[in-house]
């Protein structure tokens, strides 16, 4: 298992702000990846970017369509490995292959070993393999059963509707007790 550090942390959390811009431009243009229509290709895309944990790797600052250079070369710095060895291209494309989990992702095996898409879909969820760890917490892990009952209560399709939502009042939310991450602009409601 590969411990996060800090510097790798923050820089994650300084790239939402840039994939929430993206994801609204995407939204207002109707475009994503030089000319998909986002309404009648994209669901299928995310869908094939949903992780079987929950994580939302289209919305990910290491996923290809949104890491900048400058992550890039901090991955590539931290793991000590070439550049472009250092994007993802989603859990799916990768067979549960993430650089994050080291040799492999247990969950991944777990869900292919029960022959689910998610992990919502298991008889044994919510499992160890998605607690929450505070150590850590800079990382989406913590979202994962979140992410996984949003998407059995609501849908896949309304689940990514506002999974860039969640990452969002994740990372730059402040936490209060009984209400969980409340953005600035939602305060006043």
């Amino acid at each position: 298992m590969v411990k996060i550090r800090g510097n790798v942390g923050r820089l994650m959390l300084s790239q939402i702000s840039d994939l929430v811009k993206a994801n609204a431009m995407r939204k207002k243009t109707g475009r994503l990846n030089n000319h998909i229509n986002i309404k009648e290709d994209t669901y299928m895309d995310k869908r094939y970017q949903i992780a079987p944990c929950g994580l939302d790797c289209f919305n990910c600052s290491g996923y290809e369509e949104n890491i900048t250079d400058e992550y890039k070369a901090r991955v590539a710095e931290y793991f000590k490995i070439s550049p472009d060895d250092a994007v993802c291209k989603g859990c799916r494309p990768e067979q549960g292959k993430c650089l994050w989990a080291g040799n492999g992702c247990a969950t991944w095996a777990c869900a292919a070993k029960k022959g689910v898409t998610y992990c919502f879909e298991c008889d044994e969820f919510p499992c160890g393999l998605l607690a929450p760890s505070a150590k850590g917490a800079e990382y989406p892990h913590n979202m994962k059963v979140y992410n996984l009952c949003r998407m059995k209560l609501l849908g896949i399709d309304a689940w990514i509707e506002e999974s860039m939502h969640i990452r969002k009042r994740y990372y730059e939310g402040a936490f209060v007790v009984g209400q969980g991450p409340i953005l600035e602009s939602e305060q006043s409601l």
